[in-house]
């Protein structure tokens, strides 16, 4: 049976000696090969050998050192960490804005690219995801704000055919969609090409997944009192999986509108 375990002496010793249980992962030495391998001094060497023993995380047979099962596991995870916390460290002038408590992955996070507002130009920073809007054939999205560009957007792609959409709106939002000038917001519940739901949830962010022809794209928009604060786009496998867990969640509590 498991004991539970504060795991603190395992991070100390990942942290701090983490590049020589990496060098044993990928072969075998004796200390006199770490020490050439790594260019540190033999004390040092002796130090970490004796620090990872402690914690199990290697062995030694005939002079030489070897990774248990534990030390591969546990540099698995530290590495996974370390990831994970430059994700988040990359990503925190974006992700602050953020409503407090939303639903954020790291999945999203990893391996993607942030584009923040400029003060004297704040809606600039809406061009990455226009530029793929360009080239989308179908949208999907949460929409927690309506800015006046995007149905003329929509209707002007749906109009030449290129584009099918599906959005989740609050219903302040639905409600701004009807009274905008021009009939743009009312002609996008005309065609069968768009269908918008109204739902009751406060959404945190405008999150979107777009189809290209070259690659599928997901991506979150963030707002600042009413501005656009920065985009997030990324095109990972997983981050679109995420996307489209997270938009049919929505989805699934919110009910189609025939009329706006």
């Amino acid at each position: 049976m498991c004991t539970q375990s504060s795991g603190g002496r395992l991070r100390a010793v990942l942290s701090n000696r983490h590049h020589v249980l990496r060098a044993l992962c990928t072969e075998s030495a004796t200390k006199p090969e770490l020490v050439e391998k790594l260019d540190a001094s033999r004390s040092t060497i002796d130090r970490a050998i004796r620090d990872l023993e402690d914690v199990e995380c290697i062995e030694s047979s005939d002079g030489r050192y070897r990774p248990t099962t534990t030390g591969q596991l546990a540099l698995l995870e530290y590495d996974d960490y370390v990831s994970k916390t430059d994700t988040i460290d990359h990503a925190t002038a974006f992700v602050n804005e953020l409503p407090a408590e939303s639903p954020i992955d790291c999945a999203m996070l990893r391996g993607c690219e942030i584009t923040l507002s400029e003060p004297h130009a704040p809606e600039l920073a809406l061009q990455s995801s226009i530029d793929v809007f360009d080239r989308a054939t179908t949208m999907r999205g949460l929409a927690p704000v309506v800015l006046t560009l995007y149905p003329k957007l929509i209707g002007d792609q749906v109009a030449a055919g290129d584009l099918t959409v599906e959005i989740v709106a609050q219903q302040n939002v639905v409600d701004s969609l009807a009274a905008l000038d021009g009939n743009n917001g009312a002609q996008m519940t005309e065609t069968d090409a768009v269908s918008i739901y109204s739902t009751t949830d406060s959404l945190p962010y405008a999150l979107w997944i777009m189809e290209t022809s070259e690659q599928d794209v997901a991506g979150i928009t963030a707002y600042a009192d009413g501005s656009v604060h920065g985009v997030l786009t990324n095109d990972s496998d997983v981050a679109l999986r995420w996307a489209q867990d997270q938009y049919q969640t929505y989805k699934s509590r919110a009910t189609r509108m025939e009329t706006l």
